[in-house]
Formats: C-alpha cells, sequence, structure tokens
C-alpha cells in the first residue's frame, strides 16, 4: 500500500525509491527477528515488528535527502 500511494507521487520517482528501501529495510529485519528467535520473540520484536515502518521511512527519507547530495545522486 505505502509503495504504491509513493508511487503516485510526482516527484520523479524519488519518494517511491526511497519508501521501497524502507521496505527492504524493515523486511530485512523482520528476517533477522525471526530467525533469531521464531518460536518466542521478546516484547521489544513484537513493538518493532508494529510500529518500526513509519520511524523508518521517516529515517531514510532524511537520512537519503542528506546522503545521496554527497553521492552526487541528487542535486
Amino acid at each position: 500500500m505505502f509503495l504504491v500511494v509513493s508511487a503516485l507521487l510526482l516527484d520523479g520517482g524519488l519518494t517511491l525509491q526511497l519508501t521501497f528501501m524502507a521496505v527492504l529495510g524493515y523486511l530485512g529485519g523482520l528476517a533477522v527477528m525471526a530467525a533469531r528467535r521464531p518460536q518466542v520473540p521478546a516484547a521489544m520484536d513484537l513493538v518493532l515488528v508494529r510500529r518500526e515502518f513509519g520511524p523508518l521511512r521517516i529515517v531514510a527519507q532524511f537520512g537519503a535527502r542528506y546522503a545521496w547530495p554527497l553521492m552526487g545522486r541528487l542535486s
């Protein structure tokens, strides 16, 4: 759902790329949590699974906006 909504923005695909990176980061974190403790997740693992995509997306948005100009990706 987040990818579809971010694809509709008219910013040249920048928001879609950032959202895609955040989704991949979130799914990677879920994979690590599931591999580490598949049967009995910790309480913090459950909190991160429920609430983490929003803050992760915000961090990815601001981080990329500052890092990409330094790498020459975004002017």
